[in-house]
């Protein structure tokens, strides 16, 4: 009989930070992943984004047909369904740190099954907090009396 091995310590503390690292609301709310093979990696970018500036995400809100979220934002780049409730997901561009370079974050519509808006996601927390900071309606000057 052949001794008992264990992982050892850190391949466990790794692989329960991969299990807890995904959200509940993630496997509730499936993004659409691009398969990729690293051989096809190079210049061309895996997903091509809008200019966050251009597509008004804080225009949309509970209640608002489809026809008026395409009006704001125009086409998704993807439509599925989960259950009876329809998903629309936006690949939104986001500058780094005032470079050419920009992130490309995957947000999210669900429409209940008459047709409106139930809620908006952001794929990843960084994406979220990003899109606060930057589409956020800045402070009121205030003047001095």
């Amino acid at each position: 009989m052949s001794p008992m091995r264990f992982m050892p310590v850190s391949r466990v503390i790794a692989s329960l930070f991969a299990i807890l690292s995904f959200s509940a609301s993630s496997t509730e709310l499936p993004f659409p992943d691009e398969n990729v093979q690293p051989t096809e990696l190079g210049e061309k970018s895996i997903r091509i984004g809008r200019d966050y500036s251009i597509l008004n995400l804080g225009n949309i809100s509970s209640g608002m047909s489809g026809s008026q979220v395409e009006a704001v934002l125009g086409p998704p780049s993807d439509r599925t369904s989960h259950g009876d409730l329809s998903h629309w997901h936006y690949n939104v561009n986001f500058p780094i740190a005032g470079g050419a370079s920009q992130l490309v974050c995957q947000y999210k519509i669900v429409f209940t099954p008459g047709g409106e808006v139930s809620s908006t996601h952001w794929r990843r927390h960084t994406c979220e907090n990003l899109a606060q900071t930057l589409i956020a309606t800045p402070p009121a000057e205030v003047t001095p009396q």
